[in-house]
């Protein structure tokens, strides 16, 4: 009985210390806001990946990006809608120093009538959860891929 409570006393202690380096391993709050779902296509490690298999955004879509945002303001694209759009996502990533590419955030896009047609419209909202520094947009339209402009995002 003594090398029962004995073994089941140190696998407790064992649970107990996994446990606590876990929760120092854990993200906060506002970084975990912006890791996105899994989407059929894989994310580029680098723009030398990105530009061996993705174009310049046309201009319907790149004449949306600004060139810089703030936490507060708004990313929005839009294009004319049609049924091949729904469910194509829009990933931003952001660009390290080392030009390697850090999944931030995945968007859907969203069907909005403007007054004379539906329009797609991937928007997110910049939060303090971006952290300061150059990012780039990626999205998947009838198989083709399609990459902003660089954009800043500044706090």
């Amino acid at each position: 009985m003594k090398k029962f409570t004995s073994l089941a006393l140190t696998g407790a202690l064992a649970l107990g210390a996994l446990a606590g380096v876990t929760a120092f391993d854990a993200k906060p709050a506002a970084a975990a806001s912006v890791q996105a779902t899994s989407t059929a296509w894989n994310d580029p490690g680098s723009l030398m990946d990105l530009s061996n298999y993705a174009w310049d955004f046309p201009a319907y879509l790149s004449d949306d990006v600004q060139s810089a945002y703030k936490t507060g303001d708004y990313f929005t694209v839009r294009m004319g809608w049609y049924n091949a759009l729904d469910g194509n996502p829009m990933k931003v990533y952001r660009v390290m120093d080392n030009k390697s590419l850090v999944r931030y955030q995945t968007i859907y896009p969203v069907p909005v009538f403007n007054g004379t047609s539906t329009e797609a419209v991937w928007q997110a909202s910049i939060t303090s959860a971006y952290e300061p520094g150059s990012y780039i947009a990626v999205v998947n339209i009838d198989g083709n891929f399609y990459k902003s402009k660089i954009f800043n995002i500044n706090k």
